[in-house]
């Protein structure tokens, strides 16, 4: 990836969706896919140099939310939501 294809997200370096391409980009498809804004979101992009790292990120996620688990996606998201709060992560909480 040429430094040109690089952003910045805060003071990370980050890999945008358009300038996304073979691996990453099928991986950002699947992110896309399973954002309810359609997006991919800064978390992920700012992760988006180590697209293998990403992936287990992205595979750990989806193995705490999705069934079978004893608590809904909604139930999830809103307890992540409170302690990011708790912790004081403005952008957690935006996010």
């Amino acid at each position: 990836m040429l430094p040109s294809q690089q952003s910045q997200v805060g003071w990370t370096r980050a890999v945008a969706p358009e300038a996304a391409t073979g691996f990453l980009a099928s991986l950002y498809d699947r992110i896309r896919a399973r954002s309810s804004r359609g997006q991919v979101g800064h978390f992920w992009q700012a992760q988006a140099l180590d697209p293998v790292g990403l992936e287990a990120v992205f595979h750990h996620t989806q193995a705490l939310i999705d069934e079978p688990a004893p608590l809904t996606r909604s139930q999830a998201e809103l307890i992540a939501l409170v302690v990011s709060a708790t912790n004081g992560c403005d952008y957690c909480v935006a996010a």
